[in-house]
Formats: structure tokens, C-alpha cells, sequence
């Protein structure tokens, strides 16, 4: 077995692959290829949902770790050959980290960005904030009590202008902005006021955006708007080290799979003599 940065591929180089042989002549050592993969499968998905801490204690916790999860899956990539991958970009940050990012930068590459009367760039980037019990950064109840008797703010209409940012193609471009009827917010120092265990306070300014003409709990959206400008002293990213999920799950497996592998291809070796002796 081997693996790399996201991937783990099982297979049999040490195979005498003579003409005639196939994974239907192997049925047992073709099963077991299969066994060992879905275990590799299961251990990963469990490692990337944060469900186990890795054996150094650490437990995976990355934003979107369902999405993560989900993309992790098996194909078969030959004959007595399997791999168990993902191919989601995240995977390659979850498994070597990433080194310190300023955020800032996007303020000259975002076609989203806008100019303020000054003659800087700035951004306005939405925040969401999940319901309890969901898997998408849920607010406190106690937050959730009182952001869902917000009045509901809604998009009512949109305009084009001219992005302030080129494309890749260095050609400037109609951008859409939204229009607004904005409803209530929820008080600075919310997280504070109701013990929600937050340094700073992510709920600040929450509005309940919600479609009036529908107006069904799965229609209601609860967002922060936070601003980004060139003079922001935040937006840094701090380095994270990988986890190397993907390494870890290969090393586990790899003493179990050898020897299933190994019994599964004797048996199979076996069955095939027998049933020479008995043809002749």
C-alpha cells in the first residue's frame, strides 16, 4: 500500500498476474481488497467528522467537515486495485495545513470589492450562522431565542455597476449588487449578555433574512455582514499544521490489511490446486 498527500491505494504489486488470472479466479483476494478498503473508507470518514481524536490527541476540526467527510470515497483504479480518496480541495489542507494567510489580499483580485470615498478597497462578507442542532456553524440557543423574534430583513431588488477589480482577462465587468429592506439586528455584546462563551461577539449585528412571501423556517437564513478594508488590522489566518489523515489511516490499516490479504490469496491458491488435481 501506498498513499499520498489525499489519497490511500491499495494494491498487489507482489502479484503474479499471469495470463488467465483475474479477480473472479482470486474471488476471495479480490473480497478482501474490497474489505480493506471500506475499513480505510469508515476510518477516514470517522477521522474527518471529528467522530475519534487521531492517536496524537488531536481531533480534526475543519469548517465543512461533513462536505469533507462526503467527498471521501472509493474506485477501483485496476485489476486487485482500489483507491480511497478525495479530491476536494480542503482535503490537501486537512492533510499537509497550510502556512499564515492574509486574508487582505483578496481586496485586489476579488471582483466583488468595492471603493470607498476615500479611494480604498474594501469588501463585505456574509457570515451564516446555523440553527441549534444543524452542522453548519450553529449559534447558541440562547442567541437563537432571540434572533428568531428579529423582524426579517429581505432582498428587494439589484443593480449593476462596473467591478472596481479586472478578471483574469484583465477586462472590467458588470457586477450585481443587491438591494436591501433591512429588518432588526441583534445588540453588540449578545454573546456576552447570554453566556455564549465567545471572546469576541460573532452575533453582532445578526439580521434574520427571510423570503416575506414564504416565510417557512427553511427559508430563513440568520447572517453577520463584516466589513474588510485595506487598513484592517485583522484577517490573518494563523499556519495550522496538517493533520495527515490519510497517512495515519494507511499506517493503521496497513498490518490487518497485509495479513487478510495474505490469507485471502493462500486460499485462494489452495482452492485453485484442488480443483487441478480433481480436473486431471
Amino acid at each position: 500500500m501506498t498513499r499520498s498527500a489525499f489519497n490511500i491505494t491499495i494494491f498487489l504489486p507482489e502479484l503474479p498476474l499471469q495470463d488467465g488470472i483475474s479477480e473472479k479466479s482470486f474471488p476471495r483476494l479480490a473480497q478482501a481488497i474490497d474489505r480493506v478498503s471500506i475499513d480505510a473508507l469508515g476510518r477516514w470518514k470517522t477521522y474527518a467528522m471529528g467522530g475519534a481524536p487521531l492517536p496524537n490527541g488531536k481531533t480534526v476540526k475543519v469548517y465543512g467537515g461533513n462536505r469533507y467527510a462526503e467527498s471521501i470515497s472509493i474506485r477501483r483504479t485496476g485489476m486487485f486495485a482500489r483507491e480511497v480518496y478525495s479530491d476536494l480541495p480542503i482535503a490537501d489542507q486537512v492533510e499537509n495545513g497550510f502556512p499564515v494567510r492574509d486574508l487582505k489580499r483578496m481586496l485586489q483580485t476579488s471582483r466583488k470589492v468595492r471603493m470607498s470615498k476615500k479611494g480604498k478597497r474594501y469588501l463585505i462578507i456574509p457570515f451564516r450562522h446555523g440553527t441549534p442542532g444543524t452542522n453548519t456553524n450553529p449559534m447558541p440557543q440562547s442567541v437563537y431565542r432571540m434572533a428568531k423574534r428579529l423582524s426579517h430583513s429581505s432582498v428587494i431588488g439589484s443593480r449593476q455597476e462596473m467591478s472596481i477589480n479586472p478578471d483574469r482577462k484583465g477586462i472590467h465587468r458588470k457586477m450585481t449588487r443587491l438591494k436591501y429592506s433591512w429588518g432588526d439586528r441583534l445588540p453588540p455584546g449578545t454573546a456576552n449578555k447570554l453566556n455564549a462563551h465567545h471572546k469576541s461577539d460573532p452575533f453582532a449585528g445578526m439580521l434574520k433574512f427571510q423570503n416575506p412571501k414564504r416565510g417557512g423556517s427553511k427559508d430563513t437564513q440568520y447572517l453577520t455582514f463584516r466589513v474588510m478594508h485595506e487598513d484592517s488590522s485583522g484577517w490573518i489566518v494563523p499556519a495550522r499544521p496538517g493533520y495527515h489523515v490519510a497517512r495515519q489511516v494507511s499506517q493503521e490499516i496497513r498490518p490487518e490489511a497485509q495479513r487478510e490479504l495474505s490469507r485471502a490469496y493462500i486460499t485462494d491458491v489452495n482452492e485453485r490446486t484442488k480443483r487441478m488435481f480433481l480436473t486431471r
